[in-house]
C-alpha cells in the first residue's frame, strides 16, 4: 500500500471503471470502450458495473508495448 502523506494512507486500486480507465490510459472513454467492445482490453462485471482490473491494463500495455517492437524490461 502507498503513502499518501505523514498521517494518510489510501490502498491502491485493484479495478477501474471506465472513466477511471480513460483517465489512466490517457484515451477518451469511447476509445475504452471500443476497446472492450473488440476484447481487446479485458473486463470484468459485477452486478452491471463494468470494471478493469490492474492486471488487466498491464496486460493490455504489456501486449501493446510487444506488437511495437518493444523489448525492455
Amino acid at each position: 500500500m502507498r503513502m499518501r502523506g505523514p498521517e494518510e494512507w489510501r490502498p491502491e486500486k485493484l479495478a477501474y471503471r471506465i472513466a477511471d480507465v480513460a483517465y489512466v490510459l490517457s484515451i477518451s472513454e469511447s476509445k475504452v470502450k471500443r476497446l472492450l467492445r473488440a476484447r481487446i482490453l479485458g473486463h470484468i462485471k459485477d452486478e452491471g458495473t463494468t470494471m478493469v482490473t490492474r492486471r488487466q491494463l498491464e496486460s493490455y500495455l504489456k501486449t501493446r508495448e510487444l506488437e511495437q517492437g518493444w523489448l525492455g524490461d
